[in-house]
């Protein structure tokens, strides 16, 4: 598993797609002296706890609670039954003043009920936030585009704006509430107003009613019966009126207590919160910053939810990857043999003395023929860090024959090959001290038995300089990362 880096302003990010963990592209290295930040999109920190580790590393050395307590009576009907009010019997003030409150009845009574509408449409709103802000299978954008969706047709505002969606929807619903209020408290005061209406109409009607049974008692008049069964269906209707009026406002307080509910208990700025909590920051995870300066860049996520998710994928992640770092001066070692080669001088001559004759003998050098020293010792790496497994660098370092017998100092240019573990090819050149003749002698110049010492004369000089082969590896070895 690996992540993509994208350059862009300071830091620069690694970005990973939460939902499509297993087909990321392969990114292998980072930029010495940078500073990055590992971001994982489309990962609803809602429903994970996601636990982040950066480090670095030189080789060789809780959901939003559903609204409670809002239960609205059943949906009502608050609209009156229509009466006729036309009656030549009645007192021309009475019957207006009738006609008025009953269009302002039914006015505050719909108010009432587009209130009740309003919240609970506000109610089912909410609900599906909420069950937005549960989805762990789904990308942050696809959740807000359905959430910005549906706050519009709730609201009717033609803005996609987060904030502005959130005013409408604060002010629809304060809006709404206070219209029920407002109505409910202009109800209190006219109904009674219309119910003594109601009174003195249907009293009116009562006499007339009766007094026209009188004279029908005594003699059907077609003209009078028609008369008295016109004002029985009113008075009915009246009564009918009267009967829904008061059924109607005897539920409207129940209504119109839990719209302020609602308000009162602050679930218009709960519902605007579980709205704005989709949000890309929500849905997003950013690590640490961390500015590369090592060989290698390390982040550990460990991803986890504390409860059953609703969709199918697992409750614990674990993402560890590892960028090598590309640039930066690095100093590292690497130990091994060394190959050594060059003149006598160098390698050092096998000096003995040659008989000429009974009392004179000539100095000579026995050829050594073709021949190398073999030396271990170890290597200092200098070098820019290339960030790959192939690295070219400057090497100082010493070194010493297998019988100790004196150190070499070595100067090349290394091959390396690898990363955590390494291979190391060096060609340079190597200064050592060497045994030669003494400089009072010479080669094959004839000298006297009795004036020269026992063994040959010679005298250690530094420096002497010959080339090497080093084939060297690193001092440590660590897992793959």
């Amino acid at each position: 598993m690996a992540f993509q880096l994208f350059s862009q302003t300071a830091p620069d990010t690694i970005v990973v797609n939460f939902l499509d963990i297993k087909h990321i592209e392969k990114y292998k290295s980072v930029i010495y002296d940078s500073t990055y930040v590992l971001k994982i999109e489309n990962l609803n920190k809602s429903l994970f706890i996601v636990e982040s580790t950066v480090s670095q590393q030189d080789y060789n050395t809780s959901m939003p609670g559903a609204f409670k307590g809002i239960k609205l009576p059943g949906y009502l009907s608050l609209s009156l039954p229509k009466v006729q009010l036309e009656s030549h019997d009645r007192s021309a003030s009475v019957t207006m003043a009738f006609s008025d409150l009953s269009s302002q009845i039914e006015n505050d009574l719909k108010k009432i009920e587009k209130s009740y509408l309003l919240i609970r449409n506000a109610i089912i709103l909410n609900n599906g936030i909420l069950n937005l802000l549960s989805s762990c299978n789904v990308s942050y954008f696809t959740i807000d585009a359905q959430a910005v969706s549906m706050v519009k047709n709730f609201t009717g505002a033609n803005s996609s704006v987060h904030d502005t969606l959130s005013a409408y929807l604060k002010s629809r619903l304060e809006t709404g509430i206070q219209n029920a209020v407002s109505a409910k408290k202009e109800l209190d005061s006219i109904v009674p107003l219309q119910l003594k209406n109601l009174r003195i109409i249907m009293k009116t009607d009562s006499i007339n009613i009766s007094k026209y049974e009188k004279i029908l008692l005594k003699k059907r008049n077609p003209t009078i019966d028609t008369t008295h069964n016109i004002i029985m269906e009113r008075y009915h209707a009246f009564q009918k009126y009267t009967d829904s009026l008061k059924s109607r406002m005897s539920k409207a307080p129940d209504i119109v207590l839990e719209v302020m509910k609602f308000r009162d208990e602050n679930k218009i700025q709960e519902l605007i919160d579980n709205f704005n909590k989709i949000n890309y920051y929500n849905f997003t995870f950013l690590s640490d910053p961390a500015k590369a300066k090592s060989d290698i860049l390390k982040f550990d996520i460990k991803i986890k939810s504390e409860k059953q998710l609703p969709c199918n994928i697992p409750s614990k992640i674990s993402i560890s990857e590892t960028y090598r770092v590309i640039g930066g001066m690095k100093v590292d070692f690497s130990t091994g043999i060394f190959l050594n080669w060059g003149n006598q001088d160098f390698l050092g001559r096998d000096i003995q003395y040659k008989n000429v004759n009974d009392s004179t003998v000539k100095i000579e050098s026995k050829d050594g023929g073709s021949r190398a020293l073999l030396s271990v010792g170890a290597l200092m790496h200098i070098y820019c860090r290339s960030g790959g497994k192939v690295n070219w660098a400057i090497s100082p370092g010493v070194s010493t024959t297998t019988a100790f017998d004196g150190i070499n100092l070595h100067l090349g240019a290394s091959l390396i090959l690898g990363a955590e573990n390494r291979f190391i090819i060096t060609l340079g050149g190597v200064v050592r001290e060497s045994k030669i003749l003494d400089r009072n002698y010479s080669f094959d110049t004839l000298y006297s038995k009795k004036d020269l010492p026992a063994a040959p004369p010679t005298i250690k000089v530094f420096p002497r300089g010959g080339l090497f082969l080093g084939l060297t590896y690193n001092f440590s070895k660590f897992n793959a990362q």
